[in-house]
C-alpha cells in the first residue's frame, strides 16, 4: 500500500515539516496511509496526543488550552543537524516548544515518539540513509560477514582494545602518545597466555574435546561464551568425566547455545573456544577456586567474547530467524543525478536496553565482571547482533559512519590515566586515579547488587576477577567489595526502600563484615548530594584508624544518640522545613530518595533527619514508642548562602551522612546497622570524637 500525499513529501533531509495540522487529518488519513498508521498508533500509545489536546499555556496574559494537535515530522529530530545521514523518523503532536512549570519559559521540547529507517545496500538510498536491513538469519555469511569486519578493525585500529594493560608494562611505559604502538608490538594477538583448560573445535570434522593448554604451549587465540546456566540440566565437566571429555564430546550432545559457539568459532577460523562449565572442573572446590581467581584473564585475553544475550539457558542458541516488520512503508528516494530507489520506514527496532541490558543474561551477577574485563564482545540478541569494543558499540543494522556510538566507560581506562599523569605530583595522581576508581566501583556495585545470584556464598566471589584486575593494576587494597583508599565512601551505602521487599533480602551471617555491602542481599545504593558525588559535595570528618585481617574496622568518630518513632504534633514544623532544605541537598539524586525510608531526631530536637536500615521495617509504632539508636557522623555537607536564602533554613545549615550503629552482645563492638541523612541545628564541636570498632 502506498503512502498519502503528505507523507511522500518526507525525504532522508527532512526536518520539522508539519505532516498534518490537526490529529483528526492524521487519524483520516491513518485509514489508508502505512506511515500515518504507525505514526498514530505511536502517538495514541505514548499519550501525546492526549498531552497536546490538555496541553495549557499563558496566551495575553491568561493561561488556557492552547488547541494546537499539529503533528510534525524530523529525520532524527526536531533539532538534528542538516547534514546528519538518516538513521530515525522523529515526531511529535502539538506544539514543538512547551512552557516550563516553574518559569514560565518556552524552553521545553514537545515528546516525541520514532519509528526506525532503513535502505538497502544496492539502493541509491543508501548513500543518505545509515541502517541497512537484516539478514534473514542471525548465523548467515552476510552477518559473519559484518562481524569479521568489526573484529579486523577493531584489532588493527582500537588502541584502547589491545593487551598489555598491567602493573609491570606500567614501569616500562614511554610517553603517553607512543604507548599504543609500543603494546602492539610486544603483545600479538597469536601468542595471548592461554586459560588452563579449553574446548578444540578442530580435533574433529564435527565433534570437539577438552584439552590442557600447557600441552601445546599455553599461547593462541580463543573466544570466550558468557552465558546463563539456566533451569535446565547442565552439560558440564566434573571429576566423572573429565577424562571423557579430554578424548571426545559428541557435537549433537553439546546443549544448543554450546553448539551455536563452537560454530561461531569455527567461521571465525579460531581452534579454541572457552566454556565456563566445561572449562572449570565443576566438583573441585580446589580447580573452582584457582580458575575463578584467574577469570579476569580469561576475560581479558579472549580475542572475543561471544554473548548468548536472548538466551535463558544453555539450550537457548545464538541464532535466530529473523521476521520481516508488520508494518512497513516503502517512500521514493531521488539522488541529485536523478537517479531513483526506495528507503522504508518500519516500527520493529528494540531498543538497546530491550536487547542487551534487560536481557536474562545481564540480569545475573556472574556475568557482569565478564561484560566489564572483555576487549570485544559479540552480542547475539534476539533482533540482531551487537558488537561492543572498549571504543565503540556496532549493529548489523547500522551502515559504518563516522557518527558510531560511543564505548563504554569501564575500569581498564584507568590505566590510560596512570599513563598520561606519570611524572606529576604523587599525591594529585593517587587523589584523581582514587576518585575515578571510586565513582567506577561504585557504579559498578550497584549494578551488580541488582542482579541475581544461585549461590549467595558467590557474593565477592562473583567479583574477584574484576577486583584482582584493579588490585594488580593500582596496588589498592581490597576489603571485604570495597577499596582502601575510598572506604570512607565505600561504608556510605543503603538497602532498597522499605516498600521493595524483592530488593530487600537482609544480611547474611559470617559472608563480610557488617560494615560491607557484601554482608547484605538484594540490591545496595550509595550516597550523592544531589547530582555530586559524594567526595566532592561534602567533607570527610570521620578517620579510619585500622582495618583487621578478620574484617574490623576501627574508627574515630563523633556519635550522637537519635530517636526512631513518629514525629508528634510539635514536630510538624520542623518537618516542612527539614522536607525543604533535603529538596536541596538529598543524598541520592539518581536513586531513592531519604526521605523514601524512615524519620529520625534527637531527644532536644538538635538533630533531624532519615535513615535506612539495613534490615527490619520502618518503625511505626505510636508517638510514645520510640527506639533509640547511635549514629556515626561520616561526612559533612555545608549548606550554600544561595540555597538557605531560597527557604530561610538557618538551622539546617549542616547536613551530616552517617552510620547507624548498635552495640553488640560482645559489648565492645558494634554493628553496622543502617545509613542515613541528618541535619543539625546549631554547633556540633562539642559532640567528643570516640573509638569505636565495627564488626
Amino acid at each position: 500500500m502506498s503512502v498519502c500525499q503528505a507523507c511522500s513529501q518526507i525525504t532522508p533531509n527532512t526536518r520539522q515539516l508539519v505532516l498534518h495540522p490537526n490529529i483528526d487529518s492524521l487519524r483520516t488519513s491513518a485509514r489508508e496511509c502505512p506511515l500515518c498508521r504507525m505514526i498514530c498508533q505511536k502517538l495514541e500509545q505514548y499519550g501525546h496526543i492526549v498531552s497536546a489536546e490538555n496541553y495549557r499555556a499563558h496566551v495575553d496574559g491568561t493561561y488556557q488550552l492552547v488547541n494546537d494537535t499539529s503533528v510534525t515530522v524530523s529525520i532524527n529530530g526536531h533539532h538534528a543537524a542538516a547534514d546528519q545521514k538518516a538513521y530515525q523518523l522523529v515526531f511529535s503532536c502539538g506544539p514543538l516548544k512547551r512552557e516550563n512549570g516553574t518559569t514560565n519559559q518556552l524552553s521545553e521540547d514537545a515528546p516525541v515518539s520514532w519509528l526506525a529507517v532503513e535502505a538497502d545496500e544496492s539502493s541509491p538510498a543508501a548513500e543518505a540513509i545509515t541502517p541497512r536491513p537484516l539478514a534473514k538469519s542471525s548465523s548467515s555469511e552476510q552477518t559473519f560477514s559484518l562481524i569479521r569486519d568489526w573484529i579486523t578493525s577493531c584489532v588493527d585500529g582500537h588502541e584502547k582494545c589491545q593487551l598489555g594493560y598491567t602493573y609491570e608494562e606500567l614501569q616500562n611505559a614511554g610517553e603517553a602518545d607512543d604507548e599504543p604502538a609500543r603494546l602492539r608490538a610486544k603483545y600479538s594477538e597469536e601468542f595471548v597466555q592461554l586459560p588452563t583448560r579449553l574446548v578444540d573445535v578442530e580435533s574433529f570434522r564435527e565433534d570437539v574435546r577438552l584439552v590442557e593448554s600447557a600441552s601445546f604451549g599455553n599461547r593462541g587465540r580463543y573466544i570466550a561464551l558468557s552465558h546463563v546456566w539456566g533451569k535446565t540440566k547442565h552439560f558440564k565437566t566434573e571429576s566423572t568425566n573429565f577424562d571423557k571429555h579430554r578424548t571426545r564430546i559428541l557435537f549433537d550432545d553439546l546443549p544448543k547455545t554450546f553448539r551455536d559457539a563452537v560454530l561461531v568459532t569455527r567461521t571465525l577460523g579460531l581452534q579454541y573456544l572457552w566454556i565456563d562449565s566445561l572449562c572449570i572442573i565443576q566438583d573441585s572446590p580446589a580447580d573452582w577456586e584457582r580458575e575463578a581467581s584467574r577469570m579476569a584473564s580469561v576475560y581479558m585475553g579472549a580475542y572475543a567474547t561471544i554473548s548468548a544475550a536472548a538466551s535463558e539457558n544453555s539450550d537457548g542458541g545464538l541464532f535466530f530467524d529473523r521476521e520481516l516488520p508488520a508494518c512497513r512503508a516503502k517512500l521514493k528516494y531521488i539522488t541529485p543525478s536523478g537517479t531513483v530507489g526506495l528507503w522504508t520506514i518500519h516500527n520493529k527496532t528494540p531498543s538497546f536496553d530491550q536487547q542487551i541490558r534487560h536481557t536474562t543474561l545481564a540480569s545475573r551477577a556472574w556475568c557482569l565482571q565478564e561484560k566489564q574485563l572483555a576487549r570485544r564482545t559479540l552480542h547475539f540478541g534476539s533482533y540482531q547482533v551487537i558488537f561492543e569494543c572498549k571504543e565503540r558499540y556496532q549493529y548489523e543494522t547500522q551502515r559504518p559512519s563516522d557518527k558510531l556510538g560511543e564505548g563504554r566507560l569501564d575500569i581498564q581506562m584507568l590505566y590510560w590515566m596512570l599513563v598520561g599523569f606519570r611524572g606529576r605530583n604523587d599525591i594529585v595522581l593517587k587523589q584523581l586515579v582514587g576518585s575515578v576508581l571510586t565513582r567506577t566501583w561504585l557504579q559498578i556495585v550497584e549494578d551488580y547488587t541488582k542482579r541475581k545470584l544461585t549461590f549467595e556464598s558467590d557474593k565477592l566471589l562473583a567479583l574477584q576477577g574484576l577486583a584482582q584486575y584493579v588490585t594488580d593494576l593500582t596496588r589498592d587494597g581490597y576489603l571485604f567489595g570495597l577499596w582502601k583508599s575510598s572506604l570512607d565512601l565505600g561504608l556510605l551505602w543503603r538497602t532498597a526502600p522499605y516498600e521493595d521487599v524483592s530488593e530487600r533480602r537482609g544480611r547474611v551471617a559470617g559472608r563480610a563484615p557488617s560494615w560491607s555491602w557484601a554482608s547484605v542481599s538484594g540490591r545496595v545504593y550509595f550516597a550523592f548530594v544531589g547530582k555530586k558525588p559524594l567526595e566532592v559535595g561534602s567533607t570527610r570528618i570521620t578517620e579510619v584508624v585500622e582495618i583487621t585481617a578478620d574484617g574490623k574496622l576501627v574508627m574515630d568518630a563523633q556519635m550522637v544518640s537519635l530517636r526512631r518513632g513518629k514525629l508528634n504534633t510539635a514536630d510538624q514544623w520542623e518537618l516542612k522545613q527539614f522536607t525543604r532544605a533535603l529538596s536541596y541537598m538529598g543524598t541520592a539524586e539518581k536513586s531513592p530518595p531519604m526521605f523514601a525510608y524512615e524519620w529520625v531526631r534527637s531527644s532536644d530536637h538538635e538533630w533531624f533527619g532519615w535513615v535506612a536500615l539495613d534490615e527490619g521495617k520502618k518503625f511505626e509504632d505510636d508517638e510514645t514508642q520510640q527506639q533509640e539508636v547511635e549514629v556515626l557522623l561520616m561526612r559533612m555537607q555545608v549548606l550554600e548562602n544561595k540555597v538557605k536564602a531560597v527557604f530561610d533554613a538557618e538551622p539546617f545549615e549542616k547536613s551530616y551522612v552517617v552510620l547507624l550503629v548498635r552495640k553488640t552482645r560482645e559489648g565492645d563492638f558494634y554493628q553496622r546497622i543502617g545509613m542515613g541523612q541528618i541535619f543539625a541545628c546549631g554547633d556540633v564541636e562539642d559532640v567528643g570524637k570516640s573509638r569505636v570498632c565495627i564488626v
